[in-house]
């Protein structure tokens, strides 16, 4: 650049000299010498525009893969750069559970590190495919990072708020066991144990919804009723009681 400007500033002064007093041929053999500094300096200048590297978006720089003084070319990636304004979060939720999934659904994130800090969010996209090797299907959360404490990679613990149900029958999960791939439970009627077969609906941590089997009411045994014959006498004990 400064080599362009200097060669037409010599080119500027030369015209001066030669229109002071010289054949009209010299005159525009001179101009036609300014016109080339001129256009010399301009692609300089345009250079100089193209050595300078704009993000198309305001974000943070999180990967810089090119230095000072590298050559890189034309498809070559210099950095990566994130909007983290907002993130998203990547859910990948059990086939078996899709259909309870939808677009809006209310979502809170806590982050794994010591802060435990809680982002509120909601489903903004669902995945089109199945994982091929688990068949689970990803779902992404947009959570707002007002304050810059999401990066991306970063791990969480996700609770998803579900579709409520209402009238359901549910028991702790520790009462239900498995016969052969069936789903029984142990209850109490008439003072005698019976083993039933039970369909089983939504989850929780500590519970499990029933759709088939048993009825509001039923007395279920939660500890050691798999070892029980059907029949077996039972008596109800209250808590401490011998």
């Amino acid at each position: 650049m400064q080599v362009a400007q200097a060669t037409y500033a010599a080119a500027v002064e030369k015209l001066k000299l030669l229109e002071a007093g010289t054949r009209p041929e010299r005159i525009d053999a001179a101009k036609a010498q300014l016109a080339i500094a001129q256009a010399a300096r301009e692609a300089a200048e345009l250079s100089v525009r193209y050595c300078t590297i704009a993000s198309p978006i305001d974000g943070t720089v999180t990967q810089l893969f090119a230095r000072r003084g590298a050559f890189v070319e034309r498809a070559t990636p210099l950095a990566t750069i994130v909007d983290l304004s907002a993130l998203f979060l990547r859910i990948r939720v059990p086939a078996e559970r899709l259909a309870q999934v939808h677009l809006g659904q209310r979502v809170e994130a806590r982050l794994n590190a010591a802060s435990g800090k809680v982002f509120s969010g909601a489903i903004a996209r669902i995945s089109g495919q199945a994982n091929l090797a688990t068949g689970n299907i990803d779902a992404f959360a947009k959570l707002p990072n007002d304050h810059a404490l999401l990066r991306p990679g970063m791990s969480c613990q996700v609770r998803l708020w579900l579709p409520e149900i209402s009238d359901a029958v549910l028991i702790p999960r520790v009462a239900i066991a498995d016969r052969s791939g069936t789903p029984v439970v142990t209850v109490v009627r008439d003072q005698k144990a019976y083993e039933v077969e039970v369909e089983t609906g939504s989850e929780t941590a500590t519970e499990i919804q029933i759709l088939k089997g048993i009825s509001p009411g039923d007395l279920v045994v939660t500890v050691g009723g798999y070892s029980l014959p059907d029949g077996s006498p039972v008596r109800i004990v209250a808590s401490g009681e011998e």
